[in-house]
């Protein structure tokens, strides 16, 4: 529920970040965050207010972002060899490109460094914020970026590995980084950094993993490194 302005602000904090994730661009973060709270204000009011406002918030960017890039796809016709494979799974396209993202980032950072790197870099949180959130010091948090932007070039190595990047081997890894990538692409913040600490894989590798991305774990074939890293957008290839 949004119960004081003080939850009012760090939602808006919390949903800006996720919208610049998304775009890249201040302006256009911006214009998302507040087309996303315009359409989600119904359901934050009606019978006393959702139970998870900052859920809701991400799921309904998401989707406005989403909505965004099909229109621009319609009208540039840029996704055309894509739609057909797009309209036939359950999960959007940018979750299936990004799990060889968090393969790679899970493989050459240690948690600590992998979620400090995706709070800072890519959902854009503050030094205090992130200690905050993680339950450690600003010094711990200063110094696991510091090592995790040295790691990001062995993850953009294999990302671009002449045969395409490739998933881990074991199962229950790419069991795992299917969920972070589908949590990134849900906006679910809160499981993105547990798995990403460690904190939620023995559940994980309990979780069925359904549709689209059942079929890619049952796949041989890798994404083109190309795609995987439009996909993973500037957050990976400027850090």
């Amino acid at each position: 529920m949004i119960d004081s302005v003080a939850n009012v602000e760090r939602l808006s904090a919390s949903l800006g970040r996720y919208s610049l994730s998304l775009v890249r661009s201040k302006s256009t973060a911006e214009d998302l965050a507040q087309e996303s709270w315009s359409r989600a204000l119904p359901a934050l009011r009606e019978n006393g207010g959702h139970a998870n406002p900052e859920a809701l918030l991400m799921r309904v960017a998401r989707n406005v972002w989403i909505d965004g890039l099909r229109r621009d796809a319609r009208k540039a016709k840029l996704l055309k060899e894509t739609q057909a494979e797009e309209a036939s799974t359950d999960r959007p396209l940018l979750a299936l490109e990004l799990a060889p993202v968090f393969a790679a980032l899970n493989a050459f950072l240690p948690k600590l460094q992998r979620t400090v790197f995706l709070l800072r870099d890519v959902l854009g949180y503050s030094i205090r914020e992130t200690s905050l959130r993680l339950g450690t010091t600003e010094g711990a948090v200063k110094a696991a970026h510091v090592r995790a932007r040295r790691s990001l070039a062995f993850v953009r190595d294999a990302l671009l590995r002449e045969d395409g990047p490739e998933l881990p081997a074991d199962a229950d890894e790419r069991v795992e980084a299917h969920l972070m990538a589908d949590a990134y692409a849900r906006g679910d913040i809160g499981t993105l950094v547990a798995l990403a600490n460690g904190e939620a894989r023995m559940q994980a590798r309990q979780l069925p993993v359904r549709g689209a991305a059942s079929r890619r774990l049952g796949s041989d074939r890798s994404q083109a490194p190309e795609a995987v890293l439009s996909a993973a957008g500037a957050w990976l290839q400027a850090a």
